[in-house]
């Protein structure tokens, strides 16, 4: 196993575990920083993915910035799409609070980037 796909199960494996406490224990309500702690990991860890995938032999793309982009934009947008699906937004702020955790997860994305490409992790 590549450090790259070692890093990204270990964050991925604390992510959800955190999630998963968070919700059990309200945290997301409780905290109002929560929530952004959470979207910037989890912009993170899409990064860190589209890294790993791109180690498989199956893969035939390199994680160029155009890549890893369109793929943060698609997830993040779906993830938005999902949370409006199910309820979890408030309609006087819906239109904020889905820019901010767009943002926070592209900024926490773009510094991975930034940082894999420099350091190849």
């Amino acid at each position: 196993m590549n450090r790259i796909t070692f890093v990204f199960l270990i964050l991925a494996v604390l992510f959800a575990v955190t999630h998963f406490f968070a919700v059990a224990a309200a945290l997301y309500w409780y905290y109002w920083w929560f929530d952004i702690m959470m979207h910037a990991w989890g912009g993170m860890l899409i990064v860190l993915g589209v890294h790993m995938f791109s180690t498989f032999s199956w893969a035939t793309y390199k994680p160029t910035w155009p890549v890893v982009i369109v793929v943060f934009l698609v997830t993040a947008i779906s993830w938005e799409f999902f949370e409006w699906l199910v309820g979890l937004f408030d309609p006087a702020t819906y239109i904020f609070e889905t820019s901010k955790d767009i943002m926070v997860g592209l900024m926490s994305g773009v510094l991975t980037q930034l940082l894999v490409t420099a350091n190849k992790v």
